[in-house]
């Protein structure tokens, strides 16, 4: 089902003649623009049950779980989005999450079914390194009680906890010792 409403925008330079644009444009924009609320309000209109995957760009829950954005990884998350969706450097949504160590938004990707031990294409990283090479002991427990692999090795040769120890992390070191 699709609505349409008259908007006062207009097609060009020519202000006589009203363009129409649909209900899931303006939704859109407004999920683009960050009004999420306004973007939750719109969507109450639509048939329940409702989502619209196409609404959103295939790379959209990276951004969300880049910026700490819990209701946009929320709105985003209810598309089903494919957890196995990457950024140019191979990361993924989980990977993005641990920069803000929203650990919220790293929960809820983990619970829909991303990959704790998702590995980056250039370097090897597993969600687990990124949190030892940001200095994430927060994100780093959560991740261990999601029963991240402590043995993964990057690129270079290092788990986690060798690379925390080369580093001098001391409490990571000692959160990456445990169980």
């Amino acid at each position: 089902m699709r609505i349409t409403l008259e908007t006062k925008f207009y097609k060009g330079q020519d202000k006589k003649t009203p363009c129409k644009t649909s209900f899931l444009t303006i939704y859109y924009s407004k999920l683009m623009k960050r009004h999420v609320r306004i973007a939750l309000i719109l969507a109450s209109f639509l048939p329940l049950g409702t989502v619209f995957a196409q609404d959103f760009p295939p790379t959209a829950i990276l951004n969300a779980a880049y910026k700490g954005d819990v209701e946009m990884v929320r709105l985003i998350l209810a598309t089903k989005p494919d957890p196995d969706v990457r950024d140019h450097f191979g990361a993924s949504a989980v990977h993005e999450a641990i920069f803000e160590s929203n650990l919220e938004v790293i929960q809820l990707l983990l619970d829909s079914g991303f990959d704790v031990n998702a590995q980056v294409a250039s370097n090897g990283y597993t969600p687990l390194h990124y949190a030892v090479w940001l200095n994430k002991p927060d994100a780093v427990k959560l991740l261990l009680s999601y029963n991240a692999d402590k043995t993964i090795k990057d690129k270079k040769g290092f788990t986690p906890l060798e690379k925390a120890t080369k580093e001098g992390k001391r409490d990571l070191v000692i959160a990456l010792s445990r169980k």
